[in-house]
């Protein structure tokens, strides 16, 4: 009975050595997963390689981290390169990740807030350009009472105003809006 118990249990274990370690060669740091997870995950992985008594150096471990990350780091892998070898540990190693992760991740904040600034500020489609025109078409205005433009667009009526309120001191520069919408300030 032992014998077979042994024999099972042992092929079981050749088994899941084998196949630890394909999932340890095969690992790719996940796009949404931090530094801590994945350090934490290939640690996990060369222990229980280590339990199983397949012995995972340092070394590899560190190669491992630092071969299955996205492009994103490739500055820090050059860096790392760099470092004296006797000050490349896991520690180290760890803390770099880690700077770099902050860094990054302040990286990220700045270029998503710039592309939302960029989606609001989104220019026209000529679909809306053209929507804007037949509704325009039927609109009369209230100043000159002519079609196609309202009256906070009429040249006219905002060069009167401007003339009026440079008259009077009140306005340093003049906005003025033609029938398109656009807008420009002078001095």
């Amino acid at each position: 009975m032992w014998t077979k118990l042994s024999n099972i249990h042992e092929q079981k274990t050749a088994s899941n050595k084998f196949l630890l370690m394909q999932n340890f060669h095969e690992y790719r740091m996940d796009q949404n997963a931090s530094i801590s997870q994945h350090v934490a995950k290939v640690e996990n992985m060369a222990r229980q390689l280590k339990d199983l008594g397949e012995a995972v150096s340092n070394v590899a471990v560190m190669a491992k981290i630092l071969g299955s990350l996205p492009s994103k780091y490739s500055s820090l892998l050059t860096a790392w390169h760099s470092v004296a070898s006797d000050q490349q540990t896991l520690d180290n190693l760890y803390q770099r990740l880690l700077k770099e992760e902050c860094r990054l991740g302040s990286n990220d904040d700045v270029t998503n807030a710039l592309a939302t600034m960029t989606m609001k500020q989104k220019a026209p489609t000529k679909s809306d350009d053209t929507k804007n025109q037949h509704q325009r078409k039927d609109i009369e205005c209230n100043y000159c009472h002519k079609k196609g433009h309202i009256i906070k667009n009429f040249r006219k009526r905002i060069s009167a105003n401007n003339r009026k309120n440079n008259d009077s001191g009140d306005a340093s520069a003049l906005l003025a809006v033609d029938c398109k919408g656009n807008s420009w300030i002078s001095e």
